[in-house]
């Protein structure tokens, strides 16, 4: 029997009791050998056969696995690739994601290389035995040299399998071929202003849009853009001429003003005189100096 759990354990397994309670007899009596159990394992469920290697161990904050672990692949996709065309085989670049159990949890692993045996195409179902590969944050990092495609084939998972990867293609071909395609886009061309009452109700009817070319009073709006560009020349034909007769005016009243200016020259050395007459002891005023500021106290 210590053979036996030997010869297990170095292939990743750590099979559960209720499992191997009805062949210990056969077990003891080298009746049936490890590699039958093995092979027979090959064709089933693993999460009803095997518990986890890794249960008591930390992996988010493990470095390195030492131990080989058998898996089972639960689904494979090619993160290098958008999410529609996640699943399609042979694309590329190819950055495989796979999500893989040991029977009891779950584990994300990354395939940083082509691995034989594995692709986007591998069932649920195929066994992987992964011997001393790095972790990094929780995650297994898998290469050609650590990890071992044994295969394997659950007929309830890969059948449950093929229903969903038909459901998906379908979906698709629904997609490309409507038979009820959404409208051509137009570009939107308001003709009429909508007035819109207190209680927010539009008070005139919506209308269709048309093209400049099938509009009726397209000819009448460019009709009143040339008749106001017509009449702009006008009104500044008026303003030249205010301009002129204000030249005129004042050439006109320039005597007038010419005379004035020598009356009042005139008569203001007269004023002058007056005021002197009138107060002849009035004493001159000098410009006044600075004003004197009190010195601080001390």
């Amino acid at each position: 029997m210590e053979n036996f759990e030997k010869e297990i354990n170095a292939r990743g397994l750590r099979l559960k009791s209720e499992f191997l309670a009805p062949k210990i007899d056969a077990i003891t009596t080298l009746s049936v050998s490890a590699n039958e159990i093995f092979d027979s394992i090959l064709s089933r469920d693993l999460r009803a056969v095997a518990t986890s290697k890794l249960a008591t161990l930390n992996v988010s904050s493990m470095r390195e696995c030492s131990e080989p672990v058998l898996f089972q692949v639960i689904s494979v996709v090619n993160i290098a690739q958008p999410c529609t065309k996640q699943m399609i085989p042979g694309l590329q670049p190819a950055l495989l994601q796979l999500k893989l159990t040991d029977g009891q949890n779950k584990y994300v692993t990354i395939a940083l290389e082509d691995i034989p045996k594995l692709s986007v195409s591998t069932a649920p179902g195929t066994k992987v035995l992964v011997k001393c590969c790095l972790i990094r944050k929780g995650k297994f990092l898998l290469s050609k040299e650590n990890t071992q495609v044994i295969g394997g084939h659950v007929r309830e998972l890969v059948e449950q399998w093929k229903t969903q990867k038909e459901l998906r293609e379908r979906k698709r071909a629904c997609a490309a071929d409507q038979e009820d395609p959404p409208p051509v886009f137009t570009d939107f061309e308001p003709t009429q202003k909508i007035s819109q009452n207190h209680n927010g109700e539009s008070s005139t009817p919506t209308k269709a849009c048309k093209p400049e070319a099938s509009r009726p009073n397209a000819s009448k709006h460019s009709r009143k853009k040339s008749t106001l560009s017509s009449k702009k020349p006008p009104m500044i034909k008026k303003k030249e001429k205010s301009d002129a007769s204000k030249q005129s005016k004042s050439k006109t009243f320039k005597p007038k003003d010419a005379e004035s200016k020598i009356a009042k020259s005139q008569t203001k050395p007269a004023k002058k005189e007056e005021k002197k007459r009138i107060n002849p002891n009035k004493p001159k005023r000098f410009p006044r100096g600075p004003k004197k500021t009190d010195s601080p106290a001390l």
